[in-house]
């Protein structure tokens, strides 16, 4: 008896490709209150606010640091 391959149909892929985590084109919503919610999720990370301040400059200073001085 001789094997047969069945041939495969072939999946048809957006122009990205794959089937990989996203929102795959729907629409973002938005907050309906802006400065509501951007106070509220400042009041989540108030305690680590401080924190998360000197780590930005901390890389701010280390990325600057780390590149070729300008030349004028």
């Amino acid at each position: 008896m001789a094997d047969k391959e069945t041939p495969r149909p072939q999946q048809q892929r957006g122009m990205m490709g794959g089937h990989g985590p996203g929102n795959h084109g729907g629409l973002v919503e938005k907050p309906k209150n802006f400065w509501g919610t951007t106070r509220r999720i400042m009041s989540y990370m108030s305690d680590r606010l401080v924190g998360l301040c000197f780590v930005l400059a901390f890389a701010s200073l280390v990325l600057s640091s780390r590149s070729e001085p300008r030349k004028f």
